[in-house]
């Protein structure tokens, strides 16, 4: 321990043994001026904090308080216990709070909206604990974060603000859509869909709408999942909400890629990265940076791929956001396998796959699973190639996102030549392209056939007839 660090060090045993030796009466009495003190040296009281109104992300004024906000509380709370001097410390909590949500201070935030929930009653509770869960669904708590959301709509109903549960069961439906549960999240953002309609509450509606569409798109319905987010873009500019707008664009641009728009595709990613920049959503931007590596990457412009790729891995890793670190990281692995740098490609594929599993993600988790395996097919380790393939359709067929399923269907199919019987990869890649065909992504639909092509005259067999799949691997 150097001699600065040893300063340190005594200080803070000797100010704590200090503090200890006072009675509690004066323990107060010192919080009370020390919070009297910094409250003056930031220029006085903060402005009252607006309502904790659900789904209302209208950002507070700023305030000098606002860097002390957390110190602030703390000496409001622990000084004397006048009403004053309680409603201070919930204010300077609340700030910090909402501070600390939006510089990515995840832990910090999540414990701050719960000690606020901890004091508060009735809607504000609920408001609090609702987004105590969005952070922790941004940490990858999905438990927790399904708890915090369940209390908060058992809140918001006994209290009877109908808007303020249908806000909750859109936050507790977003969850079941990034853990598969595809049934209950369509179905609670059906239902407040309709609510929102008819309550007129044009904002809710948008987003929900939103939502919808990128559960169609999800679950292989990419004519409904266009009409979804198209109509939500055009509310999205009616109401001049840029940030919803950003969003909209970028699942639209979704729709667009898998479908083998990719040109029309990547113009609406660019887009919407400029909204997002121009709005500092960052979380979305990292998203936004990992959609225009992946068209790179497609289109063989393999190191701008990978400074995209490394871009919204940094992004997801500023934000604390695990779920899309996962993701980012998974796609850089396959810029890393296309250069054959295949042990930088092996490591990053695992640890994509661990954030995968800590977060709840099975699509990405089946789909880095499938990636893996045909590494492993590619380098020699046929093998545990096969046998992660397997582990990587079931997992793909509980997701029931048609796109992924068929590609890699297709895809583990050539890598089966000389594995298993030719009837048994015809009736996997058969039923691979069937999904690709019905779900309209004819330009992968393209490249696996090629593939197939090759795979076949290489083994000296007859080129697959394409045929409705009869059984599966």
């Amino acid at each position: 321990m150097n001699a600065e660090s040893e300063y340190f060090f005594r200080h803070a045993v000797m100010r704590d043994a200090a503090y200890q030796l006072q009675l509690p009466g004066d323990r107060a009495r010192l919080h009370a001026l020390a919070f009297e003190v910094l409250e003056a040296h930031c220029g006085g009281r903060a402005p009252e904090a607006p309502p904790l109104i659900p789904g209302d992300d209208t950002p507070m004024p700023p305030h000098p308080s606002d860097a002390f906000a957390l110190e602030l509380a703390d000496h409001a709370r622990q000084g004397e216990s006048a009403e004053r001097e309680k409603a201070a410390g919930l204010l300077y909590l609340r700030r910090a709070a909402v501070g600390a949500t939006r510089f990515f201070r995840g832990e910090i935030a999540l414990s701050l909206w719960q000690q606020i929930a901890g004091e508060s009653e009735g809607l504000d509770m609920g408001e609090a604990l609702r987004r105590a869960g969005e952070v922790a669904i941004l940490l990858g708590r999905n438990a927790p974060a399904g708890a915090l959301f369940e209390r908060a709509i058992s809140l918001f109903r006994a209290a009877g603000d109908r808007r303020a549960e249908l806000i909750a069961l859109t936050s507790l439906a977003g969850l079941h859509r990034q853990t598969g549960r595809m049934e209950e999240a369509e179905r609670a953002f059906g239902s407040a869909l309709a609510a929102f309609r008819t309550a007129g509450d044009r904002r809710s509606e948008c987003k929900t709408l939103a939502n919808l569409g990128h559960i169609y798109l999800e679950t292989g319905r990419s004519r409904e999942a266009e009409s979804a987010l198209t109509a939500a873009i055009a509310m999205a500019r009616e109401l001049q909400d840029r940030t919803i707008e950003g969003i909209t664009l970028m699942g639209l641009g979704n729709v667009l890629h898998r479908t083998g728009r990719s040109e029309e595709a990547g113009r609406l990613f660019e887009a919407a990265l400029v909204i997002h920049r121009e709005v500092s959503d960052r979380i979305s931007e990292g998203m936004a940076l990992t959609n225009l590596g992946t068209i790179a990457q497609e289109t063989g412009r393999l190191e701008a791929a990978e400074q995209s790729h490394l871009a919204a891995l940094a992004r997801s890793r500023d934000t604390g956001d695990r779920r899309n670190e996962g993701v980012a990281l998974g796609n850089l692995a396959g810029v890393y396998m296309i250069n054959n740098r295949d042990v930088l490609a092996d490591a990053s594929y695992r640890d994509a796959l661990a954030i995968h599993r800590e977060v709840g993600n099975r699509k990405s988790e089946g789909i880095t699973l499938a990636n893996l395996a045909s590494l492993l097919c590619e380098t020699g380790r046929a093998e545990e190639g096969l046998q992660t393939y397997q582990q990587a359709l079931a997992i793909l067929r509980e997701a029931r996102d048609p796109r992924p399923l068929g590609y890699f269907l297709c895809q583990s199919a050539t890598h089966c030549f000389g594995r298993k019987p030719f009837a048994s990869i015809a009736a996997s890649w058969c039923e691979g392209a069937r999904y690709l065909r019905e779900f309209g992504d004819e330009a992968t639909l393209a490249r696996v056939r090629k593939a197939m092509r090759e795979r076949c005259a290489e083994a000296g067999v007859p080129p697959l007839e394409e045929t409705p799949a009869a059984g599966s691997e």
